[in-house]
């Protein structure tokens, strides 16, 4: 029996590999080889892939997926990192830039297809297409930080104000210029390419300004600057019997000047910063000077600004009214008063080397004083209301004081006589 079975089954066994079949054309089907490359259209918030997509604030992007073949799956990458899955041709998502570091990261787009041959390995997924398409996004955190204001004077002699942004020109709507003190309307700039703006109105003293980004997608940056620049001052320099010259500092920017001498318009209009007029000899005079900026057509009240200064023909002793006077020749002194004070000056320097209070009983110096001073010896004389104080020179120490004066401050005068008599 085992013998029999034996036989029977390598009989099977020679039967089953020997056996070879014919297809025929109703089990196999010749298909068309799937092409080497079909095309795919990839976008992503319709940005060429060859430009920078700038991260600001919190961003929506929009990815969509069109071909000819069946998508399978798609993966969004952020720095190779799969950000979010497609299974789908669409896919919608934002991006928040505190998400991210500061700094260019690289979103990828893969996507596979199937080839659409309806083969056996089509069906299983061992047939078709990939591909994957890359973008560039730049994250920026505070945008505000990069917009940065200067300002400089031009080569013309004019304040220019001038900023700088990181964001791209093609963003950029307009600009908008504030500037209060010397401009009577806001200033507004459709090229995105002009970063400056050029301020005729400004000269010298306090200014701010307030520029303004306008994106087109409706975001806005501001950022503000102000500075103060000093007002000229008028100086003198005396040329002589004939002559004057008068000046003042140049402005910050180019100005026009109006000069006045005692309520006099001596020069009108002029962009000079120096004018050269007759003296006249012992007169002090008050010269008053007027900035305006050098184009009239941008004068307003905030830009206008005046300095004046008193011309004294030799030095001031910067004293007060009716002061009083003595000369010693002895030792070269000028004594005068400046109110209830004994002044000592340098004929020849005309420094003050000494001072003294005198405070009378009960009136001082500036009530009736008298000076005199002693034509052969340093001796100086002081008389106050009441009393009269003699010192030995200018140092003014341990006077010799005569009380109890006849008379009254009209009819008192004073004198030292060459043979040291006090009259």
């Amino acid at each position: 029996m085992n013998k029999l079975n034996f036989i029977l089954l390598l009989a099977a066994f020679f039967l089953f590999v020997g056996c070879e079949y014919d297809p025929t054309g109703k089990n196999f089907i010749e298909l068309t080889p799937p092409e080497d490359n079909i095309p795919v259209e990839i976008s992503l918030n319709d940005v060429n892939p060859s430009d920078t997509i700038y991260v600001y604030r919190n961003t929506s992007f929009s990815i969509k997926i069109n071909s000819s073949k069946g998508l399978l799956k798609a993966e969004v990458l952020m720095d190779g990192q799969v950000y979010a899955n497609m299974w789908n041709n669409t896919l919608s998502f934002s991006v928040n830039p505190g998400q991210l570091t500061e700094g260019v990261h690289k979103l990828t787009v893969n996507a596979a297809f199937s080839s659409g041959t309806g083969s056996l390995a089509d069906m299983m997924g061992m047939e078709g297409y990939k591909g994957d398409l890359s973008w560039n996004i730049r994250v920026i955190p505070n945008l505000e930080n990069y917009f940065k204001l200067g300002y400089r004077i031009n080569k013309d002699g004019f304040l220019e104000v001038f900023w700088n942004n990181i964001a791209p020109e093609s963003f950029i709507e307009k600009y908008t210029v504030h500037s209060g003190l010397t401009q009577n309307t806001d200033i507004t700039i459709s090229d995105p390419k002009q970063k400056s703006f050029v301020d005729y109105g400004y000269v010298c003293g306090h200014v701010y300004y307030e520029v303004t980004t306008y994106l087109k997608d409706g975001y806005s940056l501001r950022q503000q600057l102000s500075f103060d620049k000093p007002t000229p001052g008028v100086y003198f320099e005396n040329l002589g019997l004939d002559n004057l010259r008068v000046y003042w500092n140049k402005p910050f920017a180019n100005g026009r000047f109006n000069l006045t001498c005692d309520s006099k318009i001596i020069a009108s209009g002029i962009n000079d910063t120096t004018i050269t007029i007759p003296q006249l000899f012992g007169k002090n005079r008050q010269f008053s000077l007027e900035i305006r900026p050098q184009i009239p057509e941008y004068d307003n009240l905030h830009n206008r600004y005046s300095a004046w200064n008193w011309f004294c023909q030799g030095t001031s002793l910067s004293l007060p009214n009716w002061p009083l006077y003595a000369y010693n020749i002895t030792d070269n002194i000028i004594y005068t008063s400046r109110y209830d004070n004994l002044v000592a000056f340098d004929a020849t320097t005309l420094h003050e080397t000494n001072t003294v209070l005198m405070t009378g009983n009960p009136y001082g110096l500036i009530y009736g004083g008298k000076i005199a001073s002693a034509p052969h010896n340093s001796t100086v004389a002081a008389m106050t209301g009441e009393e009269t104080w003699i010192f030995n020179d200018s140092r003014f120490i341990n006077p010799i004081k005569i009380s109890s004066l006849p008379g009254d401050i009209h009819t008192r005068l004073s004198a030292l006589t060459s043979d040291d008599r006090f009259l």
